[in-house]
């Protein structure tokens, strides 16, 4: 009984660590076409690195809904705010128009296959990753030199706008990564509630059990 207990504890303190660990890899962001070959190509050389989910993770976002008819997708307003935030700090090849669109903390924005990134990733491990991305994504200002977020998203707003011909959508298109995000950080949140009070009730309910039953045995030996 007293190995389960010791079970339930490391489990519940290791955890955290799980969740710290996970936040200390380096962010490679995808910015995508929907069956791009190129994208395809990129993500399949990144899982091919020993780093992979060591130093660094893979975060995809949807850029375009495919490679065809290049409809905008649901991060596409995100991928133009990157884009030229990146484009004011002289990154020249980060663009909107073309992927895979690749970001890496605040030194690497190109769009176009790449298969030498594992030295970049390696460097921003050693620095720790900035995530501009993760910044510009919470609507936050300064996330480069000079970035104001309601600037970029008001621009990125006529893109989309020029781009499918209609302003209905325009609002919603690029708040929707704001909204996932959110429900992704909620659901963690509660998931480890859940298994804090989980674990800490049947401690509690082991615990009454145990000293019900020696005190039992106490009254049967008097």
């Amino acid at each position: 009984m007293k190995k389960f207990i010791i079970t339930i504890i490391t489990i519940l303190l290791t955890v955290p660590m799980l969740v710290k660990a996970e936040e200390n890899l380096v962010k490679v962001y995808i910015f995508e076409a929907g069956g791009c070959p190129s994208c395809e190509a990129e993500i399949k050389y990144l899982k091919s690195l020993d780093s992979y989910e060591k130093k660094f993770t893979i975060v995809e976002k949807q850029l375009y809904v495919d490679h065809i008819d290049w409809k905008p997708g649901k991060d596409f307003s995100l991928g133009v705010k990157v884009a030229l935030a990146f484009n004011n700090q002289g990154f020249t090849d980060a663009e909107y128009t073309a992927t895979p669109f690749i970001v890496v903390s605040d030194v690497y924005a190109e769009s176009h296959y790449n298969g030498t990134l594992e030295d970049i990733i390696n460097e921003v491990y050693t620095k720790k990753d900035k995530d501009v991305v993760g910044c510009i994504e919470q609507n936050k200002d300064d996330c480069l030199e000079g970035y104001v977020d309601a600037t970029y998203e008001a621009y990125a707003k006529q893109v989309y706008e020029r781009m499918t011909g209609t302003t209905n959508n325009s609002s919603n298109s690029s708040n929707t990564y704001k909204t996932n995000t959110d429900v992704k950080e909620d659901n963690i949140i509660i998931i480890l509630i859940v298994v804090i009070v989980l674990a800490f009730s049947l401690i509690v309910g082991i615990n009454v059990y145990l000293s019900k039953k020696y005190a039992g045995k106490s009254k049967k030996k008097k």
